[in-house]
């Protein structure tokens, strides 16, 4: 099933919706990608969530959008 809108929808994993469910709930209300913040994931978790997205991605038989954010240099500025 594939949707048929130019926009695509982007909704950041966090620790309340990093579950299965949460994110089958996010996906059928719209969610095309799903953005994963490195500066605050552990690789375990990491490995988690994308297994649960790949699962998902076959379950409803199309594909879904992963995003990792990685931190950028820190500034010698801020403190």
């Amino acid at each position: 099933m594939r949707r048929r809108r130019k926009t695509k929808i982007l909704a950041t994993l966090g620790p309340a919706s990093n579950t299965r469910a949460k994110m089958h709930e996010l996906f059928d209300a719209g969610v095309d990608v799903f953005r994963i913040n490195m500066s605050h994931t552990s690789h375990d978790m990491l490995k988690q969530m994308v297994g649960d997205l790949r699962a998902l991605s076959e379950e409803v038989g199309r594909p879904i959008g992963i995003l990792c954010d990685l931190q950028g240099p820190k500034s010698a500025w801020a403190s």
